[in-house]
């Protein structure tokens, strides 16, 4: 049996330490559609739509709103900027993303002889 090893070991990392990035700037590469046709975040932000929140909702597609209409819509960039990590869990599916885009955007990281 193959596993990936990694996805564990970074998931025991995050319960200790916590998740290895500060937004999720994943976000575009990985929505859901529910099978109602809400657009969601990410499938760990499924539970929302079950629980009638609005939390990580873009919106809905339908016979008159397609995706494009969704994915262009103000609203999803509102959705995306505004994601808190809090709600991501430890085996969060775009922890690998995030953390790697964090280190291509986000804050240059402190270099390593630099006393402060």
């Amino acid at each position: 049996m193959h596993a990936l090893g990694f996805k564990f070991t970074n998931m025991m990392s995050n319960e200790a330490r916590g998740l290895p990035f500060s937004r999720c700037w994943g976000h575009p590469f990985y929505p859901t559609i529910c099978a109602d046709g809400t657009v969601v975040v990410c499938c760990l932000m499924v539970n929302s739509v079950f629980e009638h929140r609005d939390v990580g909702v873009y919106g809905k597609v339908d016979a008159e709103r397609g995706f494009r209409r969704v994915w262009e819509d103000a609203r999803r960039f509102a959705v995306g900027s505004g994601i808190s990590t809090r709600l991501c869990p430890s085996n969060c599916k775009l922890a690998e993303t995030n953390r790697t885009l964090e280190e291509m955007f986000g804050a240059p990281p402190m270099h390593e002889n630099f006393i402060g």
